[in-house]
């Protein structure tokens, strides 16, 4: 039980992590997206007087692409941590069929 409880809250501040880690990153790439954004529309205002961008759309596409990513994202982290956790399982598994096979090698002899 006790170590069930270790896996979960393991996996949780995994999950966790990656959420912060992801919705930085986002973040900062949001930062510079809308940047550029506001610069290609602040050239195309002074220069050819049009605005190229309706930022309200720029906004509503920006927060979907987010959400997309952080789904797939955690979905990647949980599938990455349960391959790691069956590795691990999988290991110890062979070493207690190495164990038994040694013991019963030497229960033969």
């Amino acid at each position: 039980m006790k170590e069930n409880i270790s896996k979960l809250l393991s996996l949780l501040g995994t999950l966790l992590f990656s959420v912060f880690a992801t919705i930085m990153s986002l973040l900062v790439f949001g930062f510079w997206v809308f940047a550029a954004l506001a610069l290609l529309n602040w050239a195309s205002l002074k220069y050819v007087n049009y605005s190229l961008f309706n930022p309200s759309l720029i906004k509503n596409y920006y927060v979907i692409s987010s959400i997309i990513i952080l789904f797939v994202y955690t979905y990647w982290v949980i599938e990455n941590y349960s391959e790691t956790e069956g590795d691990k399982i999988g290991k110890i598994e062979r070493e207690k069929n190495d164990i038994i096979h040694k013991l019963t090698v030497e229960k033969k002899r």
